[in-house]
């Protein structure tokens, strides 16, 4: 077919686009290792982690990354379990 021809033309140089999503997570400090478990399963990628003040009581931590639109639906609530209910994370249109 037209479409084998081109693929063995091109020796493999074609790749799947899909859209990605930029996210931001803050959860507890404590909860970190199973958000960033969490996000690496969902084919993520982590860009960043900001913890929070090691004396407060209810620290919090910032983690950056980058996870595809397709895994992250319906992330809401899973964080939310994970988290006991502390987590937030907000995400925007990467490309």
């Amino acid at each position: 077919t037209i479409l084998t021809a081109t693929l063995n033309a091109n020796k493999g140089s074609c790749s799947v686009l899909e859209p990605t999503m930029s996210v931001e997570i803050s959860a507890p400090s404590e909860m970190v290792g199973t958000v960033l478990s969490d996000l690496t399963t969902r084919r993520g990628t982590v860009g960043e982690v900001i913890m929070g003040d090691d004396d407060a009581l209810h620290s919090k931590a910032l983690i950056h990354g980058q996870v595809p639109l397709a895994e992250i639906l319906g992330y809401a609530n899973t964080l939310r379990s994970i988290t006991g209910g502390e987590g937030t994370f907000s995400a925007e249109y990467k490309g």
